[in-house]
């Protein structure tokens, strides 16, 4: 997973789920998905990899 991924992945984590705001993120990335944990042994938020694209696309156009 590159840089770019997590930087991606971790702005639309803080930006769309305030709970996780602030708080460093365990990013591991699946088959067809990402696993992003608050702490180690937490349950894990489930993010698509389309995620990453959309949002990215979105935040260009300033729409979300």
């Amino acid at each position: 997973m590159t840089e770019e991924t997590i930087a991606k992945i971790t702005d639309y984590v803080y930006n769309n789920y305030p709970s996780y705001k602030g708080n460093s993120l365990i990013i591991r990335e699946k088959s067809n998905c990402f696993h992003v944990c608050k702490h180690e042994d937490g349950s894990p938020l489930i993010l698509g990899k389309k995620i990453s694209k959309k949002y990215e696309f979105n935040r260009r156009t300033n729409t979300r």
